[in-house]
């Protein structure tokens, strides 16, 4: 029996007409999108060499009886013509004057690391750290899908994909990777967790983001979590309002119960009529029930490993 080849993983720079068939092409080929069409320079970029700084990763207080716990992440990290433009001065987004008072995770498209290692930097060396002005942390997950936006189901082979994006994530110093699928399912997932540079998976679907409703699967001992909660108007349910009065509805029993996990998906291009969606994340932060802990994506992550999973190694 002849062993099958296993397919080279190719990226397409640019961006389709229709957002879903586009992607759904490039899945099905055994490649990833990468949305590029307005980025400026890139081969200027590529070529303009930068040391990523070191970066803290999670070291986290265990769960305690009565607290719920929660991390707020913001979409569409594989934009990169974005990420290397308004993304960094808009006040929606990295230059909101309340980025730093709470935690915070971004995706992040982990080809930033070859395409633009200076802009990466930046981010890195910019990011809060929970000193300072206030005490929130800014970490970062890998945007859709990994390495690139595709479908999981739609690969020919999704162990070369996750190989590829593990190698990607590794480069960018990133633990978590995001998976955006069309049609699929979380046990598809399970290629990305047996890497060992994956801690976790982040699911959403095509739409909505959070349609298993926090959902976990579980694959030898790491979770793939889907989200529970959407930040994206115009629905109340949406809104930081429906979003605080669901949380305060969690049971409050982190140790023995999963659904005290809550990720919450925050829409890059809603609620621009106050100011962006970090405006809503910090009104949703101030609604909160008390004894709610807002806690990075990777701390999520190693928490719900701690108590459910296999713990996470701390170097």
């Amino acid at each position: 029996m002849v062993p099958a080849v296993a397919r080279r993983v190719f990226t397409v720079y640019g961006w389709g007409g229709d957002e879903h068939a586009w992607v759904h092409q490039v899945s099905s080929e055994g490649g990833a999108g990468m949305a590029a069409d307005w980025s400026r320079s890139l081969s200027v970029m590529q070529r303009m060499p930068a040391a990523l700084p070191e970066r803290p990763h999670a070291q986290v207080e265990p769960t305690r009886m009565g607290e719920r716990i929660v991390a707020f992440v913001m979409s569409d990290g594989d934009n990169i013509q974005w990420m290397g433009g308004q993304f960094v001065t808009s006040e929606g987004f990295w230059a909101n004057p309340h980025r730093g008072e709470f935690d915070m995770t971004w995706e992040m498209a982990p080809l930033l690391a070859d395409v633009a290692p200076r802009a990466l930097a930046t981010f890195y060396q910019t990011a809060s750290h929970g000193v300072g002005r206030g005490r929130g942390v800014d970490d970062f997950v890998t945007g859709p899908s990994g390495v690139g936006y595709a479908f999981h189901n739609y690969l020919p082979d999704r162990n070369a994909f996750a190989k590829r994006t593990a190698s990607a994530m590794a480069a960018s110093d990133l633990t978590i990777a995001t998976m955006l699928n069309s049609g699929g399912g979380m046990e598809q997932s399970a290629e990305l967790l047996a890497q060992p540079q994956v801690m976790g998976v982040i699911y959403k679907d095509y739409s909505p983001y959070n349609a298993k409703e926090g959902r976990i699967f579980w694959h030898e001992g790491k979770p793939c979590v889907s989200y529970r909660y959407l930040l994206w108007e115009p629905k109340r349910a949406n809104s930081p309002e429906g979003v605080a009065e669901a949380i305060a509805q969690l049971p409050a029993d982190p140790q023995n119960d999963p659904d005290s996990y809550a990720l919450i998906n925050v829409h890059a291009w809603s609620f621009k009529e106050i100011g962006g969606p970090m405006e809503a994340v910090k009104q949703t932060v101030d609604l909160l029930p008390r004894k709610t802990r807002v806690i990075t994506a990777e701390e999520f992550f190693v928490l719900l490993r701690e108590n459910f999973g296999t713990p996470v190694v701390q170097e």
